[in-house]
């Protein structure tokens, strides 16, 4: 009864057999004097008008009952509302998502004859009644640590472990191959359908094998049993048993979100899954409110997984490994990877851009740093995307330097300077043939601000004297002003102290001219006051003069 890639959505809609309604999930048959079970064929006869349909009740032995006959899906529906009314009754339809709306008029139909009927469904899919108790099977649970203990004690672990045994009796969990059952079980998100397939192959590639190879995981878990259901047979065929039964429009949603990492917001869904403004066909194009109906309909039917942490107003969605690596098949199958890439990066551009701006606004530092930390791992992949991309120029390339930007303040406020830098260096060095940009200045001064803050003020220097050459080219005297200021260390104040020559106390404002001499514009604290002194330094001299004790050294020329 468990669907595709993930446990299907379980329902039960009832009303306690004493009259008041019940949350309970117990579903002890001991409860009920009958049960009634029909698998999703006998419901298409039930449900059809033309074909007759056999009910079976099994009866308790309490009751001499037997079978009915009938030949038409309506009388069906009467006899079967007949023998459940006054008893305390479980009826369970199973694999109900292919005929929804037939079976809630069917449901609804007898609980209207027949008050004292539980009724369990298991579908991809909620009926949306009135009185419908929804229960949402989730992954087996993940060792909560690496140590023997812990990894036995999870319900994943346990069933792997279990499937395992069945393909080689020899099969143990021990302190050797502990970890690699645990990554194997947490790569596959605790999907029970998955962990079967993996330790079915566990005779052939041992653990570690198994482990190796689940980045192709859909060519290699296809060792389902022949008894088996065709789409329980490989993950392949669950995935696409699943994906076959979604409206076009929440196909072409869920692969554009399968860019997403490490779960999402519904605003980031929106601006990845819509359709772009222009080039597309308006009257099939989906808009961010399309997206939000589409996306709905994931979560419903569990190929979304919506979270909500304490004390956030706003739930994250996600999606479970497995089914993002066939959402990225799907997309490249559309012809719709780049496109969708692109947009990714733009929204988290944005974000880190807001963000970067509110971190310079008093007191709002704090709140747009926290919005950032769980979009870490989408910031990098889009770095990462923008930085393979920019080999082939153009606009990703842009959008990586203009991210890289704005993120400066963010590695440094986190402690991750140098996952920070190290990307700059690499998103700069795979832009270098393109042509100089503001983009590109902007980004040459966050890398270089970085090493500074790391202490290497060598690199700090390099790209402070590259960002000055640049600077010159495209005319921005601003950017000529951020060069200076970052050499010495001023972290991009316009006024800094700093002691130039020794014994001297000099506040030093710093303004670039076109031809490349800097004018330092500082004044000399002594007994008599300050009297204003300017000093013309050379921009390319002052940038290679070494720094000494953290200052730097300079000569009036």
């Amino acid at each position: 009864m468990a669907i595709v890639a993930q446990p299907k959505a379980l329902f039960h809609i009832a009303k306690h057999p004493d009259g008041p309604e019940s949350n309970s999930t117990d579903l002890d048959h001991d409860r009920y004097q009958s049960t009634a079970v029909i698998a999703r064929r006998p419901i298409e006869r039930a449900l059809s008008p033309k074909q007759p349909v056999i009910v079976c009740l099994r009866q308790s032995a309490s009751d001499a009952g037997g079978r009915s006959a009938v030949r038409s899906a309506q009388r069906a529906r009467a006899a079967l509302a007949a023998a459940l009314s006054g008893r305390t009754a479980l009826l369970v339809l199973d694999n109900a998502e292919h005929l929804l709306d037939a079976v809630a008029a069917f449901v609804g139909t007898l609980r209207d004859q027949a008050s004292t009927l539980r009724v369990l469904v298991t579908s991809q899919e909620v009926l949306r009644l009135a009185d419908e108790q929804v229960f949402r099977p989730g992954p087996l649970a993940l060792p909560m640590a690496d140590d023997l203990l812990s990894v036995r004690a999870s319900a994943a672990v346990e069933l792997f472990v279990a499937r395992a045994r069945q393909v080689d009796r020899r099969f143990e969990l021990g302190e050797h191959n502990r970890a690699a059952v645990a990554e194997v079980c947490r790569r596959l998100d605790g999907i029970p359908l998955a962990i079967e397939l993996a330790a079915a192959r566990v005779a052939l590639l041992g653990v570690e094998g198994v482990r190796d190879r689940l980045d192709v995981r859909f060519e290699l878990l296809t060792a389902g049993a022949r008894a088996a259901m065709r789409r329980h047979q490989t993950l392949r065929a669950a995935l696409e048993w699943s994906h076959g039964l979604l409206t076009p429009g929440e196909q072409r949603v869920l692969r554009r979100l399968g860019v997403l990492a490490g779960g999402f917001t519904l605003d980031a869904a929106q601006e990845v899954a819509k359709d772009e403004a222009e080039g597309e066909d308006q009257a099939e194009a989906l808009d961010g409110w399309d997206v939000l109906e589409r996306l709905g309909g994931l979560v419903d039917k569990s190929l979304v997984v919506a979270e909500g942490a304490e004390g956030d107003p706003l739930p994250r969605y996600r999606l479970l490994e497995t089914t993002r690596m066939f959402a990225l098949e799907r997309l490249a199958e559309a012809s719709e990877t780049e496109a969708t890439l692109l947009r990714h990066a733009r929204c988290f551009t944005a974000l880190a851009e807001r963000c970067d701006a509110e971190i310079h606004a008093q007191g709002q530092g704090a709140g747009a740093l926290a919005r950032l930390d769980p979009e870490r791992d989408n910031l990098l992949h889009a770095l990462r995307w923008c930085e393979r991309g920019a080999s082939r120029g153009g606009k990703a390339a842009e959008v990586g330097l203009q991210l890289l930007a704005a993120l400066r303040y963010y590695w440094s406020s986190r402690g991750l300077l140098a996952v920070g830098a190290a990307q700059a260096l690499r998103s700069l060095n795979a832009a270098t043939p393109l042509p100089v940009s503001r983009a590109r200045l902007q980004a040459l001064g966050s890398a270089a601000q970085l090493h500074g803050w790391m202490g290497q003020p060598a690199e700090a220097a390099r790209l402070a004297l590259e960002l000055l050459a640049a600077a010159r080219d495209m005319g921005s005297v601003e950017h000529e002003s951020r060069a200076i200021q970052t050499r010495f260390g001023a972290a991009g104040k316009a006024v800094h102290s700093r002691t130039l020559c020794r014994g001297t106390d000099l506040g030093v404002h710093i303004l670039c001219l076109g031809s490349g001499v800097v004018v330092l514009a500082h004044t000399v604290g002594d007994s008599t006051g300050e009297v204003p002194l300017p000093l013309l330094v050379d921009a390319n001299d002052l940038l290679r003069k070494p720094m000494r004790d953290g200052a730097a050294s300079a000569e009036a020329t």
